[in-house]
């Protein structure tokens, strides 16, 4: 209960009694209205719950879709980033630059082009002996690295550093005929 007392000197003095009692939470309803929309379980048969499903859908598949097409690679654009091996390396031919041929080299053992045996280096050689097929996965790590994968080769080049100039590149060399 608020009191007001006035007189005609003085300011009005409002009074308000003390509470001694705890606050008190809001009510049910109130802490319903309040309480964040993601506390609400969502049933199965909602309206809402068939498109979120969908679209979830859609959007794993996108993503595994972009994933496998990033795997194949492009052999077109890998033609383009072939350009900087082309001044050791021919794909098209089995002619022989600086470097070996790399026509048909997916699936080959390293170090075992007839026509460029007497030039290999002895760790290409061996690693080639030891096993080192050039498969999808060989090739990709020694064109990132080919110091690291193959130590003490020839290859004067660096290695490309962009997984996609890889995977395209890869594609290239698979292709046949090539684009």
């Amino acid at each position: 209960m608020i009191s007001c007392a006035a007189t005609s000197h003085s300011k009005p003095e409002i009074i308000v009694p003390a509470r001694h009692e705890a606050p008190r939470h809001p009510p049910a309803t109130v802490q319903r209205l309040l309480r964040p929309r993601s506390y609400k379980a969502v049933s199965q048969n909602s309206p809402g719950s068939a498109m979120l499903r969908a679209v979830s859908s859609a959007s794993l598949l996108l993503i595994a879709t972009s994933i496998a097409a990033h795997a194949g690679g492009d052999p077109v654009q890998g033609k383009h980033v072939f350009n900087r091996c082309m001044a050791c390396h021919e794909a098209a031919t089995d002619r022989d630059k600086v470097g070996p041929h790399l026509k048909g080299v997916v699936g080959r053992t390293a170090g075992t082009a007839e026509s460029f045996l007497g030039h290999y280096s002895e760790a290409m050689k061996s690693a080639g002996a030891a096993g080192l097929v050039w498969d999808e996965a060989n090739l990709t790590e020694y064109l990132k690295a080919p110091k690291l994968k193959v130590p003490g080769n020839k290859m004067a080049f660096g290695g490309l550093t962009n997984d996609d100039d890889i995977a395209n590149v890869i594609a290239y060399l698979k292709a046949d005929p090539k684009p």
